[in-house]
């Protein structure tokens, strides 16, 4: 049995059914930037129980200060989740939550998801604090600060397929063999890589849509996972709000030192 160094809660607003093991490999990709000696065979990608996957792919956390009542158990659930999961000490626990900006890169001071993502995690500073005191744990305001932090939002711009399609050479191809009528836009944006974060709703702009991302997350190589964050653009900037999460690389760095 794999003994892990690390888990992480990985939470995905998509209801696709690849949507966990696509947003799991990309990742292992940006871990392995965060910390490159990282054994992520070692790290845990939890899925989310149904009740919380609910609140979270129907982006009921938005509404969290004052939801509907028939989304009041859903939301519930998901803090209750979360303050619990960043609290995991054995086993660190850390949430990846994923939620697309909904704009472009060059507009995202403007994006609505950003904003109300960082009101719905400081929410449960109460909920965070009381759990600590509970446990006997360190509670002061930088303490539950640091729990917080554990929460880690991954964000692409517009959506995630400005990532997943930056694996230019397999969409080419998916679209010779389905319609072979968007060679000439798949060109610009292999001339110009950040292109692709300043499109609105990119899968709607190429035939393969949303069908490959799986198998695209799976192809996508540590090169090209260093391609996307010397862009400078939200690949970049998750990895940055990664290796800022507190003793995430050192839990990282644990997955080669502990025993099979």
């Amino acid at each position: 049995m794999v003994r892990h160094a690390l888990s992480i809660l990985v939470l995905t607003e998509d209801g696709s059914t690849h949507a966990h093991r696509t947003l799991s490999r990309l990742v292992s990709r940006m871990l392995r930037l965060v910390e490159p000696s990282a054994q992520t065979q070692r790290v845990e990608f939890q899925p989310a129980e149904q009740s919380t996957r609910l609140g979270v792919r129907a982006n009921l956390w938005k509404s969290w200060k004052s939801p509907r009542p028939r989304d009041q158990r859903a939301i519930r659930n998901l803090r209750r989740t979360l303050a619990t999961k960043i609290l995991e000490e054995g086993v660190p626990g850390y949430v990846f939550f994923h939620f697309d900006g909904d704009c472009p890169w060059t507009k995202r001071k403007r994006s609505e998801n950003a904003r109300k993502f960082e009101s719905f995690v400081l929410g449960l500073r109460k909920e965070v604090a009381a759990n600590l005191e509970t446990r006997g744990l360190p509670s002061k305001e930088t303490d539950v600060d640091a729990r917080l932090r554990r929460i880690c939002p991954i964000t692409p711009y517009y959506s995630i397929e400005a990532w997943l399609y930056q694996n230019l050479d397999l969409v080419r191809d998916a679209c010779r063999r389905r319609c072979g009528r968007h060679f000439a836009l798949i060109d610009e944006w292999e001339n110009d890589r950040a292109l692709l974060e300043e499109v609105i709703k990119p899968k709607e702009q190429l035939c393969v849509g949303s069908t490959m991302n799986e198998e695209l997350a799976k192809a996508l190589t540590s090169q090209l996972a260093k391609t996307l964050d010397e862009l400078g653009q939200s690949f970049h900037a998750t990895v940055e709000c990664l290796e800022a999460c507190p003793g995430l690389s050192e839990a990282l760095a644990e997955t080669w030192r502990i025993p099979s």
